[in-house]
């Protein structure tokens, strides 16, 4: 199966001026048989939806585009649609559960913004990967106040959290979604990647439930002593749905 890069070099497309696809490539190929939808804002060729076409085998690629000429690209599994990435309404025509959101379009800052705001939170499935083309964080400040909310979601701690870290197994039902669904964010030179997930274990902590005393069998293996209080282990009203102790905040 040929990589990224080489089938770059097939079609040509310009994004391999820059290092942008052996970088891609890390980061979709685990995505890259799974993938059914993906999207990329910016069209003006042909080069670069037939370059993902060949690259996920299985996907459907979609392509919006403010000029109407786009359309001619439209064949096979690659499939055009007619818009400004600056407006709601021309996002709210793209489908639902994209794997993939790549912006290749205006790199207008505020466009930019729209299109993540929006796309992100109503587009990209749980598992998806969002990525921003041609934007350096340095220049574009309210981006990259933007891409900092993101980071929150990785960083993020319930203000009523009194447990330790190890039993913090999931977040309140209101948070702001860049917070609830942010779980990795990578940062390369005009290049962001940004994945969407559950946080802070997906599938509501199936580890946690399995193994429900490692923590404190850790705790005595290096301390001779437990250094938490672990007794919902064994009293079940202490113990709530995602295996924390209710006493730490549970909610």
């Amino acid at each position: 199966m040929l990589t990224l890069d080489e089938i770059g070099l097939k079609y040509l497309p310009s994004k391999i001026q820059h290092n942008y696809l052996e970088i891609m490539d890390f980061h979709f190929s685990p995505l890259r048989e799974k993938a059914r939808k993906v999207l990329e804002i910016g069209v003006q060729t042909d080069r670069s939806v037939k370059m993902w076409e060949e690259y996920f085998p299985n996907a459907e690629i979609y392509g919006l585009d403010i000029e109407p000429e786009c359309k001619e690209v439209e064949k096979g599994r690659v499939k055009i649609i007619i818009g400004d990435q600056s407006s709601i309404n021309a996002l709210s025509k793209i489908p639902d559960n994209l794997d993939i959101i790549i912006d290749d379009g205006s790199h207008v800052e505020s466009h930019v913004i729209t299109s993540l705001n929006y796309l992100y939170k109503s587009k990209l499935r749980i598992g998806g990967i969002y990525a921003i083309e041609d934007m350096l964080l340095s220049e574009h400040k309210h981006l990259f106040e933007l891409i900092l909310a993101f980071n929150n979601g990785i960083n993020y701690i319930p203000k009523n959290y009194k447990g330790p870290w190890s039993q913090l197994n999931h977040y309140e039902s209101d948070l702001d979604f860049k917070i609830k669904y942010t779980t990795g964010l990578h940062l390369y030179r005009y290049l962001t990647f940004i994945d969407k997930n559950r946080n802070p274990e997906d599938v509501w902590s199936r580890k946690r439930l399995q193994y429900p005393d490692l923590c404190k069998n850790n705790e005595m293996a290096c301390y001779n002593r437990l250094l938490n209080d672990w007794s919902h282990l064994t009293n079940e009203k202490l113990q709530s749905n995602f295996g924390a102790h209710v006493r730490y905040g549970d909610f």
